[in-house]
């Protein structure tokens, strides 16, 4: 009988494990849960991050955002701006549709699907806020948890 007051609990405890968003990492491949991200050149970056099912929206914005600020300090900026908006990345998937005369032939074409859960964008980094053109800039720093501050290469 002890058992099974011991296993109860247990099984709780791991069927609920699984619905906490995903926790802010690196992800180590490119359909991993986490964030990638990809030097363009020496100020503009690529910058994804894919969450699961349980992470709210706004909670993987700002994920995005933070390694945005991350980047920008790690390689000596400032500020950052925004090149290409956030936006949910974009998955193509071949569907295939039957002929109604001909049931033995099929019809395929490519559909874009967004990939839920994954969100992507381009940053253009800046030391100087007088050389930026009227480009609206970002505070890398406001976007750093406080206390854990990245440092320079």
């Amino acid at each position: 009988m002890k058992l099974s007051w011991i296993g109860i609990p247990l099984a709780i405890l791991i069927g609920t494990s699984g619905c906490q968003p995903t926790p802010y990492q690196k992800a180590y491949t490119t359909s991993g849960r986490g964030y990638y991200d990809r030097e363009f050149s020496q100020d503009t970056f690529y910058v994804q991050f894919t969450a699961n099912y349980f992470t709210p929206d706004d909670t993987l914005l700002r994920y995005l955002y933070r390694r945005a600020a991350e980047l920008t300090v790690r390689h000596g900026f400032h500020y950052f701006a925004v090149v290409r908006d956030p936006r949910p990345l974009i998955e193509y998937h071949t569907e295939y549709r039957t002929k109604e005369h001909e049931a033995a032939m099929m019809d395929s074409m490519q559909v874009e699907h967004p990939a839920w859960g994954t969100m992507h964008m381009t940053i253009q980094c800046f030391e100087d806020p007088q050389n930026t053109s009227g480009v609206p800039l970002i505070d890398a720093k406001a976007h750093l948890p406080k206390g854990r501050r990245p440092r320079h290469p």
